[in-house]
Order: C-alpha cells, then structure tokens, then sequence
C-alpha cells in the first residue's frame, strides 16, 4: 500500500508540474517587435506617422540595445523625419546612423544603444517615431516591413551581453486614399495618443 502511495503522489506531482508548465506557456506574453501605423494614408501630399514599438522585452536580461532596419516602396512614400525615444535609458550610446533615411531605396536604418549607468529594460517601450509623406498615387498599398540590419543573425534587439533577443517581427500596410475618411482619422489619433502616454510614461520613470 505504501509503495503504491507513494508512486500516486509521484503521478500526481508530474501532472501538476506538467499543468503548471502548459500554463505558464500559454499565458507567457511574447516579445514582438512591430510597426504600428495607420491602414488609410493620404491624400498624396499629406504626411503621417508610425510608431516602432518593442513589447513584451522580458525581464531575463533586458534589452539594452536596438537596431532596426525598415523598408518601403520608394516612390510611394518618402521618410521626413525620425524622432528617437532617448528615455529609456538614463545613458546612452547613439544614435549611431548619421544618415538614417535613403529615400532612393525606401529604407530607414537607426540603432541605439545603453551605457553605464543604465540597467537593462523590460516591458513595452516605443523606439521612434517616423514621419512620412505621401507622394504615391492612390489605391496603392504600402508595405512597411523590417530588414535584418549587417552583422544580425535573427532579431533586431539586444540584451546587455550584446545577445539578441528572440521576438516576433509585425509589419504594417497602409493604403493611401484619395481624401481623409474617419478611419484614417481615427488611426492617426490613436497613434498620437499611444506615442504621448508612452513618452509621459517614461519621462515619469526617468
């Protein structure tokens, strides 16, 4: 009887192992890497924004660089301006791009990386924000989609021992419209909106 006490606990202890670990898998968040824009851009001559955001950084490590690669189709639209999150970290190294942006080829590429003092972060953080003119005519989609930049063997995301942090990639594609509508209205608000509550939030933080 005691044998088959102890063989039962056993069974009952790997089945909640088991449990516990299809759990935790489930419920574990993802780290993505993701270009967040708006679905209707225009009209031609109009510009727009989106948002480079890494969520879900795990804590194992943080992230402690960044370098990403992002690419379009030239004469669709034409990069105008960056602006970088230099809030995550107190200290930091970069930007290390001094010409990010090649119209030509419709591709923006820009690193940034901590330095002491700085720790490694965890959680959601937005990178930079691109700002974009439409020059395309309409009824075209634009695909914004990420490239490995030299030297990457996978992600685009470092932890503090320069290792790359595994993560998924999340393009975006808008299509550029003759005229507003209320759903490219909406998306560019939105897109305002998280990219002012992040920064408000980091500033808070640092």
């Amino acid at each position: 009887m005691r044998k088959k006490s102890i063989i039962l606990t056993l069974l009952l202890l790997t089945a909640l192992i088991t449990l516990y670990t299809l759990t935790q898998k489930t419920y574990a968040q993802e780290t993505v890497l993701k270009i967040v824009g708006p679905s209707e851009v225009g009209p031609p001559g109009q510009s727009f924004n989106v948002s480079i955001i890494a969520e879900n950084i795990p804590a194992d490590n943080g992230m402690y660089g960044w370098e990403i690669v992002v690419k379009w189709t030239p004469g669709l639209i034409n990069c105008t301006a960056e602006t970088l999150n230099y809030n995550i970290w107190p200290a930091f190294l970069g930007p290390w791009v001094s010409k990010p942006i090649d119209n030509v080829n419709g591709k923006y590429h820009q690193s940034l990386t901590a330095r002491a003092p700085s720790t490694p972060v965890s959680g959601t953080y937005w990178l930079v924000n691109l700002t974009f003119l439409v020059i395309g005519n309409p009824c075209n989609d634009v695909p914004l989609t990420f490239e490995l930049p030299p030297g990457y063997i996978a992600y685009c995301l470092l932890n503090q021992y320069s290792e790359e942090i595994p993560h998924q990639f999340q393009p975006s594609t808008s299509h550029i419209v003759p005229e507003f509508t209320p759903i490219f209205m909406v998306a560019t608000l939105v897109i305002a909106v998280v990219s002012t509550g992040l920064t408000k939030k980091f500033l808070r933080k640092a």
